[in-house]
């Protein structure tokens, strides 16, 4: 049996990029979470903006507030933004759905919110 992974040239995007404290996301599942930091609510609201998906990535140390690209981990998920619950008390919540993984290529962590250039991960094959 021939155990190779089909490893393919992937297109490379760039996504509004969501840092996710002590959680993480999978393809195919839906996870639903409070935004509460000035960049995640960025992201979220360029997201809803310009009609396009998120990046959700884990950071290393839940810990820290302003996560540098040495603070994230580099394999996330590219996940739509189902809905968008906002509070009474400033909270605002999150549900999104996971489509594909992806890795970072590069990041910008400078901006109203964190930028992310990703390539997808290809599945492999068994």
């Amino acid at each position: 049996m021939d155990n190779k992974i089909d490893i393919h040239e992937t297109e490379i995007i760039s996504l509004p990029t969501l840092a996710l404290r002590g959680v993480m996301l999978f393809p195919s599942t839906v996870l639903n979470f409070e935004v509460a930091r000035s960049k995640s609510l960025a992201a979220v609201n360029e997201a809803l903006r310009s009609h396009t998906d998120l990046f959700l990535v884990t950071q290393k140390d839940i810990m820290v507030e302003n996560p540098d690209c040495d603070d994230l981990y580099t394999v996330g998920v590219v996940a739509s933004v189902k809905q968008v619950v906002r509070g009474t008390n400033n909270t605002t919540r999150v549900i999104v759905e996971g489509k594909y993984r992806a890795k970072i290529v590069s990041i910008d962590v400078d901006g109203e919110y964190i930028t992310s250039k990703i390539s997808e991960l290809p599945m492999k094959k068994r």
